[in-house]
């Protein structure tokens, strides 16, 4: 049986609220978030506060989805003390 990453964003064990931030993690809004992400590290690399300002999405929001997005990767680079992140 496989299991897709979206499906274990919580555990048995989680109280009410992470499960229900887990289950929001699977929304078509997290979907969307990580797909401007995406799109914006495809202009060029871009730290999370950049891709914040450009894309319109909470710089808190990009935090929570930046590891979530596929095809993209941290560089080794720093901008303004803040890891610069790229598309693959």
């Amino acid at each position: 049986m496989r299991t897709s990453f979206a499906d274990t964003r919580s555990r048995r064990t989680d109280g009410q609220t992470s499960r229900a931030a887990g289950r929001h993690a699977t929304t078509d809004k997290a979907a969307g978030e990580r797909l401007q992400i995406l799109a914006a590290l495809r202009r060029g690399p871009m730290t999370a506060r950049e891709i914040a300002e450009f894309t319109g999405i909470d710089y808190y929001e990009v935090q929570r989805r930046i590891s979530e997005t596929g095809g993209i990767e941290k560089t080794d680079d720093r901008r303004d003390r803040c890891a610069v992140w790229r598309a693959r």
